[in-house]
């Protein structure tokens, strides 16, 4: 944007700004926010691949839909005004790496065909995960267990594994006649999976995936993509109820809660419900320490150190009995930075998470291995708003870049031995 319009834009922010910190209005800043919000979708140009899109719809529905649930007096929050504010200054650490970062691009064709590994072993990687995700459902059924809560499943990154060589395998085999009935025929089996073992994570980082693949690869418009996306949205809630269908506890009653209800009462009520619970709280600042354990948490194996990260210490902490059935509440990337710095943390932890993301961003653009790591990513970020920086690193090393590095370092290794893989 220009810089006329950055400080007009600017002054208006601090008028907001200033009349709701004098009035403790939370309503002002959810307007400051949104509008702030409204100024970076547009310059996103509705590229539905750019964060400045995807990332600040992500921020705004995971922290306020606790808040509008409580407008419309479906559930009571006692830190309105505080969670408004951290919503704010969330946007604010993003929006400043994002206007340091972000290049302006407009999504495209992408076949460079620039990945150093060949077809044929993209293929035999994907058809061993594909038989590693068939066995972890068989292991599922052969357990007895009515939910994940009873399964000891030591593999679900699999199938985050299985979604990135796939992709890399629609590179490779760029548009053709059979691209999407092989896209629907693995959509259709992700689904199933993803009922069977009660994880939605499955189908929806998957069609995830498909939609911001398509419109960089596949040029399918936008609006049919925000249609699905969409759709994917209103899915969320209804295979939450249908997640034990093949099970022996069937599935669960629709009931008549209306759609909109049922999605922000859900998956996206998380991070703003725990925001408000650690608001409610005495809790010592930590200082960094947070994000240090979220790095030894990824780097150091269980069985050398157990480190805890901020996701186990908030739940252990404050919801034992939660956890000793098998679950959890996630946590909240903005919460991580509030126990660190206070709002400061949470403007350095959207930062820093902003820089990373628009980063990834501008180098999608320039190769298909960065580009096939941002796709990855991208519902690694979103659902991290939930989460904390470990919900970030654990993925990019163990799901994206080690698989990437063996697949590579097999294609060299047969290539060197003369064996035609």
């Amino acid at each position: 944007m220009s810089f006329i319009r950055g400080c007009m834009l600017a002054s208006a922010v601090l008028v907001f700004v200033v009349f709701s910190v004098v009035f403790r209005s939370h309503n002002t800043f959810v307007v400051a926010g949104l509008l702030l919000s409204c100024v970076f979708i547009f310059k996103s140009k509705l590229d539905i691949t750019s964060p400045d899109l995807w990332f600040v719809v992500a921020i705004n529905i995971y922290h306020l839909s606790i808040f509008a649930l409580d407008i419309i007096g479906f559930r009571v929050i006692e830190n309105k005004y505080e969670l408004t504010v951290i919503n704010f200054f969330s946007l604010l650490g993003y929006f400043t790496a994002s206007s340091l970062f972000v290049g302006r691009r407009v999504g495209g064709s992408f076949f460079r065909g620039d990945i150093s590994i060949s077809h044929r072993v993209v293929k035999f990687f994907l058809i061993l995960l594909f038989v590693l995700t068939v066995l972890i459902s068989v292991s599922f059924l052969l357990s007895g267990a009515v939910n994940k809560a009873e399964f000891d499943n030591q593999f679900g990154s699999v199938f985050s594994v299985f979604n990135m060589v796939f992709i890399l395998y629609l590179l490779r085999i760029k548009k053709n006649k059979y691209m999407f009935g092989v896209i629907i025929g693995i959509g259709g089996y992700l689904l199933t999976s993803s009922l069977l073992l009660g994880e939605r994570n499955i189908f929806l980082s998957f069609m995830l995936l498909i939609i911001f693949f398509s419109f960089r690869c596949l040029r399918v418009g936008r609006v049919k993509l925000f249609l699905m996306c969409g759709v994917l949205v209103a899915l969320i809630p209804i295979l939450g109820q249908f997640k034990k269908v093949f099970t022996r506890g069937g599935g669960e009653s629709v009931g008549r809660t209306p759609i909109i209800i049922s999605v922000l009462n859900g998956e996206f009520r998380s991070a703003g419900y725990n925001i408000n619970h650690i608001l409610s709280e005495d809790v010592p600042l930590k200082y960094g320490a947070s994000l240090v354990n979220d790095f030894l948490r990824v780097i150091v194996p269980r069985f050398v150190y157990p480190v805890e990260n901020s996701v186990s210490w908030y739940n252990a902490t404050y919801h034992p009995d939660i956890v000793a059935q098998g679950r959890g509440y996630g946590f909240s990337l903005a919460a991580e930075g509030f126990i660190n710095f206070g709002l400061a943390g949470v403007y350095a932890w959207f930062f820093l998470a902003g820089v990373l993301i628009s980063w990834l961003y501008n180098k999608s653009y320039k190769s298909s291995f960065y580009f096939v790591i941002y796709l990855i990513m991208i519902p690694v970020f979103i659902y991290a708003v939930r989460g904390d920086f470990s919900t970030i690193f654990s993925p990019l090393l163990k799901q994206v870049l080690f698989p990437y590095l063996l697949m590579y370092i097999s294609y060299r290794f047969f290539r060197r031995v003369g064996t035609n893989l």
